[in-house]
């Protein structure tokens, strides 16, 4: 799980909101896209990224952050929010956590392991974790929250490919969704990396999954670009 701790600035004039891309693991924690990006315009960044989180978990992180103005936001979900799991199965959120929680998710984790291995995932379906019509009204939620906060401009950032080609399908299909927010909101601008990512993912990916540090450094270009022209990076 990702943290968020001590190591992270709380005091950011950048505030960044996602998943464990966003976050950085390894040793780009916390020297992720959005701490290159905040360095190269001269700010601080306080990093709400979080591994496994969804835009469930995003609300209430905006949520918790809409009483203080931020310079800049960045939201970036999808990876999670779009992955398959059991039908029946129930989502512990993993923010605000605590102990109760914790234990939920770990029976969780048990009884889809139990279900995939009596093959009920094959025989009674799947679902993605969030479905893209929450998916959607969870990004809307988020990006009024920071508006009414102050926020002037509010970057939505594609979430990056996978090694799996069938995870890549509905990836797209949530980027454009995201796309689709920003095109109707004045205040969001659309930060598209998926395509330039996917052309080497063997060296922007770290694992088939997470960034890697030419991956992060890739998505912070394009923000920088954005942010000094004004437009969306194309």
């Amino acid at each position: 799980m990702g943290p968020l701790n001590d190591e992270i600035n709380m005091n950011g004039n950048i505030l960044a909101i996602g998943d464990c891309n966003t976050l950085g693991i390894d040793k780009w924690l916390c020297n992720s896209w959005a701490e290159r990006f905040g360095r190269a315009i001269g700010k601080d960044v306080l990093n709400l990224g979080h591994t496994m989180a969804t835009t469930r978990e995003g609300v209430k992180l905006a949520e918790d952050h809409a009483d203080v103005k931020h310079d800049v936001a960045m939201i970036q979900f999808g990876l999670v929010d779009s992955w398959l799991t059991f039908r029946y199965s129930p989502y512990v959120l993993y923010y605000p956590d605590n102990p109760a929680r914790k234990l939920m998710r770990k029976v969780v984790k048990k009884y889809k392991k139990i279900c995939r291995s009596m093959k009920l995932t094959k025989l009674l379906g799947v679902k993605h974790m969030v479905p893209p019509a929450e998916y959607e009204a969870n990004l809307v939620r988020m990006t009024q929250l920071l508006r009414a906060s102050g926020v002037p401009v509010i970057y939505l950032v594609e979430s990056p490919p996978h090694v799996d080609e069938s995870r890549n399908i509905y990836l797209r299909q949530y980027n454009q969704i995201m796309a689709n927010i920003a095109r109707s909101q004045s205040h969001c601008r659309l930060i598209q990396c998926f395509d330039c990512l996917y052309e080497d993912l063997a060296g922007n990916l770290l694992d088939g999954t997470h960034l890697s540090d030419a991956g992060h450094t890739l998505i912070s270009d394009r923000l920088i670009a954005a942010h000094m022209d004004g437009r969306p990076a194309r």
